[in-house]
């Protein structure tokens, strides 16, 4: 194989840098670090390609999952808090409706903790992008802190 004939002549963002052993290297050139540079200041992001936000949201609707929560799934997840059936009562059909909880009352009365601990009522992985484009910006919305890595899945998008 010849590495030269791989070589993109048009544009020129790289230079054959030679082989190693069947694989041809390559380097940027002259006016691919042009390029960098001029695309970093627009978006200083790097990180796995974007994702478009066509794509990003059907990924999310494609996620949704109606949970089957039952009485005995909210004492185990709540086993640690001393609550009331009656809070029970009133977050199992918050939960299984798929849509928003709003948590109110007054400092230390536990929303916090409730809110934390209803994580735990979903034994599934949502799939977050490290980022997405929207009208040529980038928005990270991967975020070490918050978010795990997955391992790698047949068919799913690395990204």
């Amino acid at each position: 194989m010849q590495c030269d004939l791989l070589s993109p002549a048009k544009e020129q963002y790289l230079e054959v840098k030679g082989m190693a052993g069947n694989d041809c290297e390559f380097t940027l050139s002259q006016a691919g670090r042009k390029l960098a540079q001029d695309r970093y200041q627009i978006s200083n992001y790097i990180g796995p390609a974007p994702v478009s936000l066509t794509a990003y949201n059907q990924a999310v609707r494609q996620q949704v999952k109606r949970q089957n929560v039952s009485r005995e799934k909210l004492k185990t997840v709540f086993k640690d808090l001393v609550l009331e059936d009656s809070i029970l009562d009133q977050l199992g059909p918050a939960i299984v409706s798929n849509s928003q909880i709003f948590l109110y009352g007054s400092t230390g009365n536990g929303k916090t903790s409730i809110a934390e601990r209803l994580v735990r009522v979903f034994d599934d992985n949502v799939y977050v992008p490290y980022a997405i484009e929207i009208q040529g910006q980038i928005v990270n919305i991967f975020d070490a802190v918050v978010h795990e890595p997955l391992e790698e899945e047949e068919g799913v998008d690395g990204r």
